[in-house]
């Protein structure tokens, strides 16, 4: 677990998720990491189809997510909204991989640092498709820590520490945002 931040000014900052809908603890996140780091901008990536919610059917469309996260969005110019993660969907339909969306990233801006955003509620990393390979992509895992996931996170840590110690050592856990809303 890293206590000390690599220099990760002017990098770029990835969140994903459902968006379903958008809220302002994603918003209040996005800009808290932003400042945080001191990042040139943050993507926010809604997904097609989220792996670890495909039991969950959106009650919005991808396209209607896709308009509230920019309409959500529109007054933080550093705060830059992707689609491409929901056109993947449509051409494969299948399950939006943040390790996909980490390599389109890499190979984009291969000379900055990245910094992978993750809500307190989605740290089960050993759930993740190819979260082993985050290292070699991404320089910093932020988790923004929230009111009453404290133990269910320090447990995710726990087994994050134990089959995946270079992704732990990318992590920085963030309590920076206290909105209790359930991320999506």
């Amino acid at each position: 677990m890293d206590n000390g931040s690599k220099n990760l000014k002017n990098g770029i900052g990835i969140l994903g998720g459902t968006f379903d809908p958008i809220h302002s603890g994603h918003t209040e996140i996005a800009l808290a990491v932003l400042n945080h780091y001191s990042l040139s901008r943050i993507y926010l990536v809604p997904v097609y189809k989220n792996p670890l919610r495909l039991h969950i059917q959106p009650v919005a469309e991808a396209d209607d997510r896709f308009v509230m996260v920019h309409l959500a969005t529109l007054g933080e110019p550093k705060v830059i909204v992707t689609g491409f993660e929901i056109e993947r969907g449509r051409d494969i339909p299948e399950p939006s991989y943040t390790v996909h969306t980490l390599e389109r990233y890499r190979a984009r801006y291969q000379d900055l640092p990245l910094v992978l955003v993750v809500g307190a509620d989605n740290v089960a990393f050993h759930k993740w498709h190819c979260a082993e390979d985050f290292p070699g992509l991404i320089d910093k895992i932020a988790i923004v820590s929230r009111p009453g996931f404290d133990k269910s996170l320090e447990e995710s840590l726990e087994e994050v520490r134990s089959r995946q110690p270079a992704l732990a050592d990318l992590i920085e856990i963030l309590a920076i945002v206290g909105n209790s809303a359930s991320s999506a």
